[in-house]
């Protein structure tokens, strides 16, 4: 959905106001990881199950939907190729992925390895954390500073959640993850 979602950004919005509509739709994507999964999980409730089976087929289509409506200007080239990858991935893209890489493995072992609605609420709470502390105190700091602070957190919370079976250690590495994640995916 990021590569769609960009594309699509890139494509409707005017370059005044490109940055602004770019820094909405990916904090907006940051915060769908704590979300999605935590609804995910209370949706496995029994209970609740039989008012919410439908919905994921729902949203799906309301997703399409709402695709299908966008006015997208045609910007092809005359004589495409059969295959071409020009618009979803950047040949000096690669520090890019080894960069972000530990931060996704990271935060795919610490979700998997903790399914409790409680973890992904903590995660969201560090997320709103970074975001709130990137117009306080790191708007106008040195980027690397936001970045080594998000990747130190990182680093601890996964120490915590490895060496710490408690709740409470969960709670914290759930938030320093998510403050992490932030910081080290803001700009």
């Amino acid at each position: 959905h990021i590569s769609l979602g960009s594309t699509i950004l890139i494509d409707i919005t005017v370059s005044e106001r490109r940055n602004l509509a770019s820094f909405i739709y990916f904090w907006t994507s940051r915060f769908a990881l704590a979300l999605g999964p935590a609804f995910g999980i209370l949706a496995l409730q029994p209970e609740l199950w039989r008012y919410l089976k439908y919905f994921p087929a729902v949203c799906a289509l309301v997703s399409v939907y709402l695709v299908w409506r966008i006015d997208l200007p045609f910007r092809s080239p005359l004589e495409p190729k059969i295959l071409s990858f020009d618009r979803f991935w950047l040949h000096r893209g690669w520090p890019l992925v080894l960069f972000l890489f530990p931060v996704t493995f990271v935060l795919g072992v610490e979700m998997t390895a903790n399914l409790h609605p409680m973890f992904f609420v903590y995660l969201l709470v560090g997320l709103v954390l970074s975001f709130v502390l990137h117009f306080v105190v790191y708007y106008r700091a040195d980027v690397r500073a936001e970045i080594f602070t998000g990747y130190l957190s990182i680093i601890i919370a996964f120490i915590l959640l490895l060496l710490q079976d408690d709740e409470q250690m969960v709670r914290v590495g759930a938030g320093l993850t998510g403050y992490g994640v932030g910081c080290v995916s803001g700009r």
